[in-house]
């Protein structure tokens, strides 16, 4: 009998260790493949190409039931260690438990199994400080005041998830892994431990966040503490944010790098969800969710900060006490980060203030409740309009310089701009929206900006560019964001040309290999000022100039770009002559 299962046992070993050869050979020929057709465009006309990732709409598994709201009763979770996991720049439609069967997701996969799934979770805006505001406050951003990353902070004023539960009694630390979310932010707020630490040589490397890694390694030290009251730990994972540079297992396995951060972070999570388990006496309350997602060439946008689609605002969301709200639970109602803070406190038995936005989810939801989003990262930096948006139902309506109506249940990737046969609905939603937001919409002062040049410079190596020395006029309509993101890519792929440190990846080599050369900082700035004298009006082009010329002493020409940059965030009207307007 034991050689029966002996036997047994090495044949699942043999077909297990057969299974993983072939994910490792199909993920390898896939990334060569992605690698030959981003080498093929780039050669063809020299121009910066990017492979999408096209956006899928999700699924879910058929065994999950349906629910109204979560299974929780006010207080059946009191007294419990809370953890809260924010993953960045995590799209749903990537992860394996939406649907996604090219990747390997299996602690997600898990949790969302064993606990209850939301499919249409929206995020409040499109960048980090903003919408980790929200989770923390139930607020929006209009209302909790930090909009925008870098020049905003969270005012001491505004009471988080985290006071909250220490003033309950609760032992709290937070470890983030990206300088965007660092204490002089705000949301160390609650928090007795606040690990920030990224470090000055990340930003020396080309990158300002730390990785899963070494964020997970710190998380468990704590964890391992002996205390005699409940905790609630947040931890933020960077990862997929750009640049997409996995470890080379994770790269190899998977067919596209950004695929690769994923799966990387969610072996990192279960490692830190296990010593969770180790630490609890009682069943946690486990929530993972994102701050947003990613555009991965949706709508010409490569990244996220500047449109408003549901590839950047639609994220996923578990909240996980299976013992609690039973397994396998499904909510598909329309349901926001600003309702994190009143269904945890709701769960925890506490009582939450009557001015918050969002709801305790633990209680049956309107399906046709309005839950808003807005988009400010262009308009503050760069002069470009803001975008608001209006969820409702199936419908969604963007406001802004061209407004857009879509109805997500038939077209779930934003392909068909309904206001032109819709204009009555479509006025009507603008209403709404408008109403919604009346008597805050207009952007606070900025109370972040005195950026130190280090500080900008760690926000840079994050993709985000901060306009701090200029003055924003609120109440001025700038152009569309859209008609502005090709130059703004340019502008990216000239900036890439410079080495940050060495090659991190064989996708970087080959890049550098291809273009023949690494430019020096002189070779870019050429190459920007020609495209400043085409498009004299486009602002992201001083705010690169000005940082070079001062890597090169000429604090003059600096102060020049800068004073061009500050002209048009406050009075541009978008590059009159752009090959982007077209």
């Amino acid at each position: 009998m034991k050689d029966e299962e002996q036997e047994d046992s090495e044949n699942q070993e043999e077909r297990s260790d057969a299974s993983r050869s072939r994910r490792i050979f199909w993920g390898r020929a896939l990334s060569l493949l992605f690698i030959a057709l981003s080498l093929i465009s780039y050669v063809r006309d020299g121009k910066p190409r990017f492979v999408p990732l096209p956006m899928k709409p999700l699924e879910v598994a058929a065994n999950t039931t349906a629910v109204p709201a979560i299974p929780g009763a006010p207080g059946a979770l009191r007294g419990r260690n809370v953890v809260m996991v924010t993953l960045d720049t995590t799209r749903p439609d990537r992860l394996g438990f939406y649907g996604n069967r090219s990747i390997q997701t299996p602690t997600l996969d898990r949790l969302a199994a064993e606990g209850v799934i939301f499919s249409n979770a929206v995020a409040t805006a499109t960048s980090t400080l903003p919408t980790h505001s929200s989770i923390f406050t139930g607020l929006y951003p209009h209302h909790h005041g930090a909009r925008a990353n870098g020049l905003y902070r969270l005012a001491p004023e505004q009471r988080t998830l985290a006071e909250m539960l220490s003033d309950e009694g609760y032992d709290t630390a937070a470890f983030v892994s990206a300088f965007v979310l660092a204490e002089q932010f705000g949301l160390n707020q609650g928090f007795a431990h606040y690990d920030d630490e990224t470090g000055a040589l990340s930003v020396a490397a080309g990158y300002a966040e730390r990785r899963a890694e070494d964020t997970t390694n710190r998380a468990i030290e704590w964890l391992k503490a002996k205390r005699s009251r409940p905790y609630f730990l947040w931890v933020h994972y960077f990862d997929p944010h750009q640049a997409h540079t996995p470890p080379a297992r994770f790269r190899e396995q998977n067919s596209h790098p950004y695929d690769g951060e994923i799966a990387y972070m969610d072996h990192e999570l279960r490692r830190l969800l296990d010593e969770v388990r180790r630490t609890s006496e009682d069943e946690p309350l486990i929530v993972v969710t994102a701050d947003h997602g990613e555009a991965l060439g949706e709508h010409g946008e490569q990244s996220h900060p500047y449109l408003a689609y549901d590839a950047t605002l639609r994220i996923p969301l578990i909240m996980h006490a299976p013992e609690t709200f039973g397994r396998g639970r499904h909510m598909s109602s329309r349901v926001s980060q600003v309702d994190l803070l009143p269904t945890i406190a709701s769960l925890l038995g506490m009582e939450v203030s009557q001015t918050l936005d969002g709801v305790d989810l633990a209680t049956e939801i309107d399906p046709h409740r309005a839950v808003i989003s807005e988009v400010v990262e262009g308009q503050v930096n760069f002069g470009w309009a803001g975008l608001a948006v209006l969820y409702r139902g199936s419908l969604k309506y963007i406001d802004g310089p061209n407004p857009e109506l879509f109805d997500l249940a038939r077209d779930p990737l934003e392909k068909r701009n309904l206001v032109s046969e819709q204009h009555l609905l479509a006025d009507e939603m603008k209403r709404s929206l408008r109403t919604l937001r009346k008597g805050h919409a207009r952007l606070p002062a900025r109370v972040a900006s005195d950026l130190e040049p280090a500080d900008v410079a760690r926000l840079e190596a994050l993709g985000y560019l901060v306009s701090a020395t200029s003055n924003f006029e609120p109440g001025r309509n700038g152009p569309d964001p859209r008609s502005q993101l090709a130059l703004l890519h340019e502008v990216f792929f000239e900036m890439s040309k410079i080495p940050s440190g060495p090659p991190r990846s064989m996708w970087d080599e080959l890049l550098t290999r291809i273009r023949g050369h690494r430019a020096t900082p002189g070779e870019t700035i050429s190459a920007l000022e020609t495209m400043s004298a085409a498009h004299p009006d486009f602002a992201p082009v001083y705010r690169h100039l000005a940082a070079l010329y001062d890597s090169q002493g000429r604090s003059e020409d600096a102060a020049r770009a800068r004073e061009l940059l500050d002209q048009q965030v406050r009075g541009s009207s978008g590059p009159k002559s752009s090959r982007s307007d077209r």
